[in-house]
Formats: C-alpha cells, structure tokens, sequence
C-alpha cells in the first residue's frame, strides 16, 4: 500500500468518528494539504542529507546502481516473514 492511501486511511479512520460540524470542506483540504506539504518536507530533507554523501561516493569511485532487484527481494522476504508469524521470535522461548 502506498503512503499517500495510508495517510488517506489514517484520516478516514481518525476523523470518521467525530461530528461532521467540527470538520468542514476547506478545513478536510486544508488538513490533506498539510500532510501532503509534510511528507514532501520529509523527503527533500533526506534527499539533502543522502546527496553529499552519494557525491562524495561518486568522486572516490563508486557507480551508482539500481537498487529495485533488492528493494523486490526484501519485500518477498518480509512477506514470507510475516506470514510464518515469526516477525517477533528473535530467539526461542523456553518450553519449545
């Protein structure tokens, strides 16, 4: 799931609730518009704190590489992971 329908599932959950008096139209966008301004906030922070350090591997020698084959294969795994319900099982219990 993306982030952007996450954020839009944590509002519909959040704000579904309360009185429909309290949240007008233009505050409802107002609101989407906040969150939409602080994630793009949040991204070109790290962009700015992940481009020197790209640079400077760049310079001494480094190729850049896609990352997408590894990005797959995390989230395969993680899957596999969460499904076997072992995410939490760091190490055995006793009595097993």
């Amino acid at each position: 799931m993306s982030s952007c329908a996450w954020c839009c599932c944590v509002l519909f959950v959040g704000f579904s609730n309360l009185p429909a008096s309290w949240f007008g139209q233009h505050r409802i966008q107002y609101l989407v518009l906040v969150i939409a301004v602080w994630r793009l906030t949040f991204g070109y922070v790290v962009f700015m704190l992940q481009s020197r350090t790209f640079d400077l591997f760049e310079y001494f020698g480094g190729e850049p590489r896609n990352g997408v084959f590894v990005l797959i294969v995390g989230m395969v795994w993680l899957r596999s992971v969460a499904r076997c319900g072992r995410w939490h099982e760091t190490r055995p219990t006793p009595g097993r």
